[in-house]
């Protein structure tokens, strides 16, 4: 099932279109399950990379592809209870933040039976965002590694805000 958009609005506006590999059973991955079985991957390479480098997406299993020895991947693990379910989980293992190794409890990031939990992979979404728990002790590390900007105190949204106004080699740490 494909459908034509007219003069795409909102999030889509100016697209030529729009690929849906979600889990339902419309999505554009789904369809292609008799052809292909029931697995895909893609490889998104950084936006700041040289134009020759491309982003990859391939149907079905490369089995060459699969014995490379740079190959990283993170299987999905799914919500099995409720078939109307198209998002696609990870399971978290672990949040580092610079090279410290955060200690967050593991079945915080678990994904029950009933669906509660666990963390959506969103490759359309800016943001992330964390349980309570999980979130302050990530904001905490963070903030003890950030030194030098100006915290933004009425920026209730999105904390910690910094200034870096006018900074010309930002040095943060990396969130993993």
């Amino acid at each position: 099932m494909f459908g034509c958009g007219h003069w795409n609005r909102g999030l889509f506006h100016g697209a030529a279109g729009l690929l849906g590999l979600g889990r339902g059973p419309l999505s554009f991955a789904s369809q292609l399950q008799s052809l292909y079985g029931h697995s895909f991957s893609y490889c998104l390479v950084n936006r700041n990379s040289n134009s020759s480098v491309s982003s990859k997406l391939i149907f079905g299993e490369d089995k060459e592809l699969l014995k490379h020895p740079n190959l990283n991947f993170t299987s999905l693990v799914g919500e099995k209870e409720n078939p109307a379910e198209t998002f696609y989980y990870v399971q978290i293992k672990s949040i580092t933040v610079g090279d410290e190794v955060l200690k967050i409890p593991e079945e915080t990031w678990n994904l029950s039976p009933q669906g509660v939990g666990g963390t959506i992979i969103d490759s359309g979404t800016t943001l992330s965002y964390f349980v309570e728990p999980a979130y302050e002790i990530i904001k905490e590390a963070f903030v003890n590694k950030v030194k030098g900007y100006p915290l933004i105190q009425d920026f209730p949204i999105l904390r910690p805000c910094y200034n870096v106004s006018g900074v010309e080699n930002l040095e943060l740490p990396y969130l993993g």
